[in-house]
């Protein structure tokens, strides 16, 4: 692999700028799209893949034609699965990224509780009020809309910080609410309405996971929407974004060598050199 990689290198950097050169585009339009509408957002974002995983299929078929009359002479011997391999090289980091978010995503999944803070960040004690009345009472239970209890605990180390697990039974994520499933506004002592503010908690794992998430974000940016919309976010897909990508680079090289295209169909580009002169 490391002497297929010296032999190919250039255009393994090729496939890998052009790549991040799609990814700035699809950032600058999902952008975009994202304060339109919600449709206009995941349209533009399919568009972007179908745009990114088409741009780079031509790229690397161009390789497979350029290698064509060498192994047809027989000068040189046909490898079928040079384009999986430039397409794992190039996606390399996208790939080490995915496996980086999806291990150690796992770490912080029950390492983000809920803070309750008042605007300025200030950790505040819980009160909550009921319908048309003015009392403030102090929470001692929590509901879930569905009856369940909330779990609550108070911090250790900072008795006043209320740190609150806002989950049923069934480790579902919830609103607080009243024993009559009414979802309630918390309150601090002074009668001002508080914030729940998620925020992770500084572990081990925290950079490991950070760390390449804002890289795989950035360098796959072309499937920000469709991850969002279709996907939830989830951590898993980071692993899936890479295989479109190395897919195309095989299916194009294949047919480069082999003379052959997907869009058989459509007329095929004349080399204005190839013309005779008259």
């Amino acid at each position: 692999m490391i002497k297929f990689i010296k032999e190919n290198s250039y255009d393994i950097f090729k496939i890998f700028l052009s790549q991040i050169a799609l990814a700035v585009f699809a950032l600058i339009m999902t952008m975009w799209s994202a304060n339109v509408s919600d449709t206009v957002f995941f349209y533009v974002g399919v568009f972007c893949v179908v745009f990114y995983v088409y741009l780079i299929y031509i790229i690397v078929r161009d390789y497979g034609v350029k290698d064509k009359p060498a192994i047809d002479a027989g000068r040189v011997k046909p490898n079928y699965l040079k384009g999986l391999y430039m397409g794992i090289c190039a996606n390399a980091l996208n790939i080490v990224c995915g496996i980086m978010i999806f291990v150690f995503g796992f770490f912080l999944v029950y390492q983000q509780p809920v803070t309750v803070t008042d605007g300025a960040g200030k950790a505040q004690e819980l009160y909550f009020r009921v319908e048309d009345d003015e009392t403030l009472y102090p929470i001692d239970e929590l509901y879930s809309d569905t009856g369940d209890a909330v779990f609550t605990e108070k911090s250790v180390d900072a008795p006043r910080e209320v740190v609150l697990k806002l989950q049923n039974q069934s480790g579902q994520t919830v609103p607080p609410c009243d024993k009559k499933g009414n979802e309630l506004l918390l309150y601090s002592k002074s009668g001002g309405v508080v914030n729940t503010v998620k925020s992770g908690v500084e572990n081990w794992a925290s950079d490991l996971y950070g760390i390449p998430m804002v890289i795989a974000t950035f360098t796959q940016a072309m499937y920000k929407a469709v991850h969002v919309t279709l996907f939830n976010n989830a951590d898993w897909f980071y692993l899936v974004m890479p295989l479109p990508t190395i897919l195309a680079c095989t299916l194009a090289y294949y047919l480069g060598v082999k003379g052959k295209r997907i869009l058989f169909f459509l007329p095929e580009l004349r080399d204005p050199r190839s013309k005779k002169r008259g």
